[in-house]
């Protein structure tokens, strides 16, 4: 839950750049969420954008675990990270990014904060001095 955490500035940040296109970093949207959960969950790529520029990471997860878990349906078994965010419309939700390779990272899903996702909104909103 906490794959190499003392990563996740460096990583948020090119993550972020690749939401902009910058120096050659790309950031895109899996099929499986676009085809499958887009409908369901209704986060379009406005919403994920705005959460992945001003949200942060709350969990990392390394292959391995990634490769055991039984939710895992869109096929990429990568490094993954989950960016807890708000959408456009202030709607606090976590956007689950797969690190692809160093310059590329997919977003594999969206979902509904959890309730031990709902416990750090608070301090997050402390902390961005959001009320």
């Amino acid at each position: 839950m906490h794959y190499r955490q003392v990563n996740w500035p460096y990583e948020l940040e090119c993550i972020r750049k690749g939401i902009t296109g910058e120096d050659g970093f790309s950031t895109d949207i899996s099929r499986h969420y676009m085809d499958d959960r887009l409908d369901l969950r209704g986060y379009d790529r406005t919403d994920i954008a705005c959460a992945i520029l001003t949200g942060t990471i709350v969990e990392g997860y390394s292959s391995e675990a990634n490769r055991m878990r039984c939710s895992r349906s869109s096929g990429l078994v990568t490094p993954s990270r989950c960016i807890l965010g708000r959408s456009l419309q202030g709607e606090w939700f976590i956007v689950v990014i797969g690190l692809v390779s160093t310059r590329n990272f997919r977003v594999i899903t969206c979902m509904l904060t959890s309730f031990r996702h709902q416990q750090l909104i608070t301090p997050l909103e402390n902390a961005l001095g959001v009320h």
